[in-house]
């Protein structure tokens, strides 16, 4: 998560809640959508789910009411304090778990034998800086993940074309009769440049100077209110949804379900149960799994390469060497001697 959209969302963090819609609202649609892909309990008793980007609950509060241990992770301290005070409402609070931090380094709070699932949604996938921070998030989530574990993705297809050639780049979110929230976005190569305006009613002192404050005027003004305007951006990477498909069964995901609708993409996939992937910048390693004990390991190049020695001696397989250069290379797991370079 960048700097610079964590200082926007710590910014606009009084409103956000309001600002992503009713949450009755949401919370139903949130346990109707789980249900209806058969997500309904754990497969074990108090089976743990991670929420990345867990923001007030909007998925949180659902899993916890339908049985699951929630580790609910997100950046916004104030954001997760909404949480915990919607949690305690539905008297779940005891099912999850807070913690604020790096979403990348959410594997540090996971239990050793890993969870049932992790859910990435809203939109958080986009938030990372760059594809190849999604990449390492999506490796961490395999890793934490038991044999045959559930991921979901969900994130807004803003690598579309038709996204970005549409003329309603200035989009009304909300608005109510003291509030009114519009987003315009501005498209880049690698990203969209999401610039936020909220405009709040102040009862504000009649003696007051009126450029003081920045105004928005409706039907009827009063002149003793004014509109203050809370304003930012922050970046959204363009994923391409064929990229992460590829990539998701690349590392050893099975894809269970694929939606692109209304501009929204959901992903949901299984962890097939014999993959390890260990990552060190742009190189990506995959082994066998043994006892099911998944491996992330980030030293140098040169380092690996004894480990693979290892892995070899252990084993029939002829795992290749890998060069310590720059370039990028995939070693598939079937045959584990195939690779291929990308650009």
């Amino acid at each position: 998560m960048s700097a610079q959209t964590q200082s926007h969302y710590d910014y606009l963090a009084d409103y956000y809640d309001w600002m992503t819609g009713d949450f009755e609202t949401n919370f139903e649609e949130t346990l109707k959508f789980f249900r209806n892909n058969n997500i309904d309990k754990p497969k074990k008793e108090n089976g743990i789910v991670v929420d990345l980007g867990a923001g007030s609950g909007a998925q949180t509060i659902p899993l916890a009411v339908l049985g699951y241990e929630v580790i609910a992770v997100d950046f916004c301290q104030k954001l997760l304090n909404i949480l915990e005070e919607r949690a305690k409402e539905r008297n779940v609070l005891d099912k999850v778990h807070t913690i604020c931090g790096d979403l990348l380094k959410f594997t540090e709070v996971t239990p050793e034998n890993g969870v049932e699932m992790v859910v990435c949604m809203g939109d958080t996938l986009t938030q990372l800086g760059n594809m190849e921070e999604v990449k390492r998030l999506l490796i961490k989530i395999l890793n934490a993940l038991q044999p045959n574990g559930m991921i979901i993705l969900t994130f807004q297809n803003l690598a579309d074309t038709d996204a970005e050639n549409t003329l309603n780049k200035f989009i009304p979110m909300r608005n109510d009769d003291n509030t009114i929230f519009t987003c315009y976005m501005e498209f880049e190569k690698t990203h969209v440049k999401v610039h936020e305006l909220l405009y709040v009613k102040q009862n504000s002192d009649p003696n007051q100077k009126e450029e003081s404050q920045p105004s928005l005027y409706g039907p009827t003004p009063d002149k003793h209110q004014k509109w203050k305007l809370y304003q930012g951006w922050y970046k959204k990477v363009r994923l391409h949804y064929e990229d992460i498909w590829e990539f998701l069964r690349k590392i050893g995901f099975q894809i269970k379900k694929f939606e692109n609708k209304n501009g929204h993409i959901t992903f949901i996939a299984q962890k097939e149960p014999d993959r390890d992937v260990m990552f060190n910048n742009n190189v990506f390693f995959e082994f066998p799994n043994e006892n099911n004990n998944f491996i992330e390991d980030e030293r140098n190049i040169n380092d690996l390469n004894v480990l693979i020695d290892d892995k070899k001696k252990d084993s029939n397989l002829d795992y290749p060497v890998i060069d310590n250069d720059n370039t990028k290379i995939i070693v598939d797991s079937l045959p584990p001697t195939k690779k291929r370079k990308e650009n």
